[in-house]
């Protein structure tokens, strides 16, 4: 009832300040036919580069674990507000720039949307 994904990048944080919390912070389980599969109990950080998934029952056989894919009802628009969305990305936040307002940016990697099949 554990999913443990290491991911490729170090130093990661889930952001809801930057772009607005998501259900699971924007993983999900779907079955074969692209429905939710809602057992998803509780999604942390795990050391330096590892994201594990607690899961409230067994999973079905053959889904899908998705990120940033959105649900059923979701605005159909993207960005940090609302629409399909993650909050993972790494912590590169001392890389930074001032953009034409004089407002400091910063480099960080946010996660992409995936979709990985498990059984």
């Amino acid at each position: 009832r554990i999913i443990d994904i290491e991911m490729n990048k170090s130093g990661l944080v889930f952001d809801t300040t930057t772009v607005n919390r998501t259900h699971n912070l924007g993983f999900d389980i779907f079955n074969v036919n692209g429905e939710l599969v809602n057992i998803i109990e509780n999604v942390s950080i795990e050391g330096d580069n590892r994201v594990k998934i607690k899961l409230n029952q067994d999973l079905p056989k053959d889904c899908y674990l998705c990120y940033a894919k959105g649900r059923s009802g979701d605005p159909n628009i993207g960005g940090p507000v609302e629409g399909p969305r993650g909050n993972l990305r790494d912590n590169a936040d001392t890389v930074g720039y001032q953009d034409s307002t004089g407002s400091t940016r910063y480099m960080n990697n946010w996660c992409v949307a995936f979709k990985i099949k498990i059984s």
